[in-house]
């Protein structure tokens, strides 16, 4: 019985095979004959169609591909429970959407339980529907932001979008700003901002350690690396010698897994590695109610 059914089913087959021939050579034919039947017009219709189908496959390539980053922003921004105050511009939104996925994506990656990136991101800032994770467009026409509390991010202006490395620079400085967040959070939790007291600590301690002081001739930090993967504005997004925006830049290195490439890369690389998993868990386990 099942030998006959095989018979059939080849024979099917061969008969659906033989008719799909015959259909691609009657079009054929009919191409030919068209084409004929154009004379010396015949090359310049073809190139027209070849122009006319590449662009409109070109623009329906764009539209389903901005279609779909639109609805990939969108979910994200729901997921992550963020809310933009303020004359956010669309493309600004995405550099901060950019942004913020990197650091979800890591703490999914860093947390022991099994969370998808926006999960971790709400269970270790605290977020829930009541408090979700805002973002003020402050419009002052300066290019920096302020972190007010775990929960609310600020920025003053991101760099001009028309300018060489700007949408990486903007999107470090909001990863950057999500760096202070993170210290915020810690210290609602815990009480201290125990970050900056660690790596003040450690600088003191261990004169290896890479430190931002100011150049005592000057007044200013000399734009070196300390470190991180670049110097200022890529990698590096304040100036200030302060521990606090010391491990601001360095939480955007450890999002990136991005350090210099030298002995005082190593050091901050290794400071991140050993605390920032032990601090996530504990911010994991101690979430409010409904982060999830």
């Amino acid at each position: 019985m099942d030998l006959l059914i095989n018979i059939i089913v080849c024979v099917k087959d061969s008969v659906a095979i033989t008719a799909a021939t015959r259909l691609i050579r009657i079009i054929q034919i009919k191409y030919w004959q068209f084409m004929r039947g154009l004379g010396k017009n015949r090359y310049k219709v073809c190139s027209l169609v070849f122009v006319v189908v590449l662009l409109f496959s070109g623009f329906l390539r764009l539209g389903i591909s901005d279609g779909l980053d639109t609805l990939r922003y969108e979910r994200i921004s729901r997921e992550c429970r963020l809310v933009f105050v303020g004359n956010w511009q669309y493309q600004e939104k995405q550099i901060a959407i950019d942004g913020i996925e990197q650091i979800a994506r890591k703490l999914a990656n860093t947390t022991t339980k099994r969370d998808t990136p926006c999960e971790a991101f709400r269970n270790v800032f605290g977020i829930n529907t009541k408090e979700p994770m805002q973002l003020h467009h402050l419009k002052t026409g300066d290019v920096g932001g302020k972190c007010f509390s775990s929960h609310v991010v600020g920025i003053f202006g991101l760099f001009p979008l028309y300018k060489p490395m700007a949408k990486t620079k903007s999107e470090h400085l909001i990863v950057h700003e999500f760096g202070h967040a993170f210290e915020a959070r810690l210290e609602d939790v815990m009480g201290t901002k125990i970050p900056r007291n660690l790596l003040l600590k450690v600088q003191y301690h261990n004169p290896n350690f890479p430190d931002r002081i100011l150049d005592p001739e000057t007044g200013i930090v000399p734009n070196k690396d300390y470190g991180f993967a670049g110097v200022r504005w890529l990698w590096q997004l304040s100036a200030d010698p302060s521990p606090g925006e010391e491990f601001a830049d360095m939480f955007l290195g450890w999002a990136y897994d991005a350090w210099a490439d030298n002995p005082a890369g190593r050091l901050r690389s290794d400071f991140m590695d050993a605390h920032m998993p032990d601090w996530i868990n504990y911010l994991d386990i101690h979430r409010v109610k409904g982060a999830s």
